[in-house]
């Protein structure tokens, strides 16, 4: 990755530990962890065919190959212990030719006459979705591409995922959850009814359900300000994106309920309490023990134990 930090001196890497070849191929130019990872226009929103663009560079880059490839298609994937699932694995001439595949240029042939995604998924915008060995997508669900999957990858009942995004491996994204231009890291799991957009979350993050993560300040898209709770003068500072999630870092923890506000940044390993709202700025794990500044609480406070 490149080396780098913004000006309050955070880095994606000490954010982030481990974001698998992937992920790291896309954020591995930004030196500030608050800059886009996706093209924009003048606007500031998402350049959707330059997006496209970016993710087929990257897959000719990672490799594109049905069998060996980072970043090829997705492919419908049949399921376990049918005939046709003997193509999800590598080519074996001792194995394959049990099932009259005599080469591997008829597997490949077999391979690549699987339909594109999966032919129940709801799908809007064109079709450039890649990755997704062994993934599990619920008829219900809702894509929308440019999209990278790892392995693994579980999409359940009506969730939606809206491109750019890249979903990271053994993620699970639970019923009607929405996933928006966002990063999701490897071992992730999303709970019910979480709203994400705009964000970088880690690895091995627990979201629990019906967590909102706002990404704008209101109608007219004005700058994000966030304070940095690191610092005991609690120093303002405007960020240069007017929409902006939150930078979730490894193993955090968000209770159910809660709000973050835009602009957040959760330093590995913060454990924030159920039903809370945390206020645009930046937090350690010492800032969710008991009740602290950044946090506002509701007026029957629950079990945060």
């Amino acid at each position: 990755m490149k080396k780098g930090s913004s000006a309050l001196g955070l880095r994606m890497e000490e954010l982030i530990s481990d974001m698998g070849e992937v992920i790291e191929v896309f954020l591995g130019n930004l030196v500030d962890p608050f800059d886009h990872w996706y093209p924009v226009g003048g606007d500031g929103e998402v350049d959707r065919e330059e997006a496209k663009r970016l993710y087929l560079g990257h897959a000719k880059e990672l490799g594109d190959d049905d069998l060996r490839g980072r970043m090829p298609p997705m492919r419908y994937q049949p399921k376990k212990g049918s005939s046709a699932s003997i193509c999800l694995r590598e080519y074996k001439p001792s194995e394959h030719g049990l099932y009259a595949i005599r080469n591997e240029a008829e597997f490949r042939e077999k391979r690549a006459s699987f339909a594109a995604v999966h032919p129940t998924i709801h799908t809007i915008g064109s079709r450039n979705f890649f990755g997704g060995y062994l993934v599990n997508l619920d008829s219900h669900s809702v894509l929308r591409s440019p999209l990278w999957f790892g392995e693994r990858v579980t999409i359940r009942f009506g969730a939606k995922i809206v491109g750019p995004a890249l979903i990271g491996d053994k993620t699970f994204v639970n019923t009607n959850s929405v996933v928006k231009r966002a990063v999701i890291c490897a071992g992730t799991q999303i709970e019910e009814n979480v709203v994400l957009s705009d964000s970088i979350v880690g690895h091995n993050v627990f979201i629990e359900p019906g967590v909102h993560v706002l990404h704008r300040t209101g109608f007219n898209g004005d700058g994000v300000v966030i304070r940095d709770y690191r610092d005991a003068k609690l120093a303002e500072i405007k960020l240069p994106r007017r929409k902006i999630g939150a930078i979730i870092g490894d193993r955090c923890r968000i209770g159910a309920g809660s709000v973050i506000e835009p602009g957040t940044v959760l330093l590995p390993g913060c454990n924030v309490p159920r039903g809370v709202t945390v206020s645009s700025g930046i937090y350690t794990p010492n800032h969710f023990k008991g009740s602290v500044a950044g946090l506002q609480y509701p007026t029957t406070l629950p079990n945060c134990s």
